[in-house]
């Protein structure tokens, strides 16, 4: 199994968590990187049987205090006993590749388009806001997209890719439920891991660890899982 894109992976963890070396321990640490430093919420990983905390300064000496484990730290509901007034996100699942899928057969009644995400509006009605929010396009950082069409013209799938490591290498995607099980989220997912292996040199998938059906398209694309990852945030009153 080639795992090529390993070393570049570790320096990435290794850069958001402030560490100079892969870690043994538990490692909770207040928020170091320009990206977290100004956010209230909690950042944490389970990698490699390591538990990583990103955190305000305010709330480390708690965390350290609860003494999250490797089986703790993705358990939403160990951190809703800790902070029952946030909300939890995830558990989700990291995983990366460093080469494109393999060519398979592309569905012949689709049609592969790149697309910007504002023409998406027919695709983001059939899902409801957990699942837009979740492919990626409900965030303002979108750099690049396309969508697969129908003989109709319908979209029936779509992709994206937003930033990883100031990349855009982080691929997503969203299925009309009534297109789902026909290889539409494969074939365009494979569209945009292509480029953004070929162009940067590494893809990032991420999908909740109950969403089964990302999971297996993530594997038939060729990611290998990394990690598991939470994040937690204050509700807003």
């Amino acid at each position: 199994m080639d795992l090529g894109w390993l070393d570049r992976v570790d320096t990435f963890w290794r850069r958001i968590f402030g560490v100079s070396e892969r870690a043994i321990g538990p490692v909770i640490t207040r928020h170091r990187i320009p990206e977290l430093r100004d956010s209230p919420g909690i950042y944490a990983v389970l990698r490699h049987e390591t538990v990583h905390v990103s955190a305000p300064a305010d709330v480390v000496a708690s965390i350290r205090q609860w003494q999250p484990t490797t089986v703790t730290v993705t358990d939403a509901n160990w951190w809703h006993l800790h902070l029952p007034d946030w909300e939890v996100l995830g558990p989700s699942i990291h995983g990366f590749t460093d080469a494109s899928p393999s060519t398979s057969v592309q569905p012949t009644e689709l049609r592969i388009e790149p697309i910007t995400p504002g023409r998406l509006r027919d695709l983001q009605s059939t899902v409801d806001r957990a699942e837009w929010g979740e492919s990626g396009f409900a965030g303002g950082d979108v750099e690049l997209a396309w969508r697969a069409t129908d003989d109709a013209g319908r979209t029936v799938a779509a992709a994206n890719l937003t930033p990883f490591d100031g990349q855009p290498a982080d691929v997503g995607v969203l299925t009309d439920p009534g297109a789902r099980g026909r290889g539409a989220a494969t074939t365009v997912a494979a569209v945009a891991t292509t480029y953004a292996v070929q162009e940067f040199g590494i893809a990032r998938w991420r999908a909740l660890s109950t969403n089964r059906a990302s999971l297996r398209i993530a594997e038939r694309l060729g990611f290998i899982a990394d990690c598991r990852q939470i994040a937690l945030r204050p509700r807003l009153s």
